[in-house]
């Protein structure tokens, strides 16, 4: 009797501590749409990056997990990594909570906004000043230092990591090649070409394919993007299952 009431005690608090976590996840789920909801009722434009990001990312760490190369071949992809990458996928961008709205959503060289109108009307590309572009890049910021102030449980401690550039050129912890994380890799390079091929930003055309192609070869000959996951993007195609779901026709130039 003893021992059956034992394990009856057992199996209740292994199911008291299965739904804890249920729980937890639920909840962190819930302040990711929190959040990314602020963000498309701040910019519907920005509110679009932070769904597709996530996607893309997905996808080209799936290519990576799929890919034979030395530097990816102990590459394993579990459950708990979709997930925890799933959560940094949508909160990589929190930062531009913080950005004017201004600078995100303006739309012509003429909008309304207090800049010189001197500095406006000599922009050469795009719509944005050299100010502006400075605080639309500068976004990433914030996010660093609002996810650092969130106490992840351990299974999404990498979740900060994942809003690093592999070079760390122009963001706050330059973390390097080696001290990034394979799924930290692949997020970057999402994060590129997305911005690349988004047409729905009101301050540039989006890219054809080739284009935006061409500009992340030459981030990988400089070595700014990962060139092993690069190469499994190309490879694995990823850009055209990509581009099929999310670009406009005329951008698809090449497959």
């Amino acid at each position: 009797m003893h021992v059956t009431e034992a394990l009856a005690s057992q199996a209740a608090m292994v199911l008291t501590k299965q739904r804890l976590i249920k729980d937890l996840e639920e909840m962190i789920d819930s302040l990711i749409e929190l959040i990314a909801t602020a963000i498309n009722d701040k910019s519907l434009y920005t509110g679009g990056h932070c769904r597709r990001v996530p996607e893309l990312t997905s996808l080209i760490v799936e290519a990576a997990h799929n890919s034979q190369p030395d530097y990816l071949k102990d590459f394993n992809l579990t459950d708990a990594d979709r997930y925890q990458l799933k959560v940094a996928g949508w909160l990589h961008d929190c930062g531009k909570l913080t950005t004017p709205e201004s600078v995100v959503d303006k739309a012509t060289k003429q909008a309304t906004l207090s800049a010189d109108k001197v500095l406006n009307l000599n922009i050469s590309r795009g719509t944005l000043t050299e100010p502006e572009r400075n605080t639309l890049q500068q976004h990433i910021s914030p996010t660093i230092s609002m996810l650092d102030k969130i106490n992840f449980p351990k299974h999404l401690q990498k979740v900060p990591e994942y809003a690093e550039r592999m070079d760390g050129t122009g963001y706050p912890n330059k973390l390097t090649r080696e001290q990034m994380s394979i799924p930290a890799h692949a997020m970057a390079i999402a994060d590129i070409f997305e911005a690349l091929t988004a047409a729905d930003r009101p301050y540039k055309e989006a890219k054809k394919l080739s284009e935006a192609l061409f500009i992340l070869e030459k981030m990988k000959q400089e070595n700014h993007i990962d060139p092993d996951i690069y190469d499994a993007f190309i490879q694995e195609k990823v850009y055209l299952s990509y581009a099929k779901k999310f670009l406009n026709d005329y951008q698809i130039d090449i497959d």
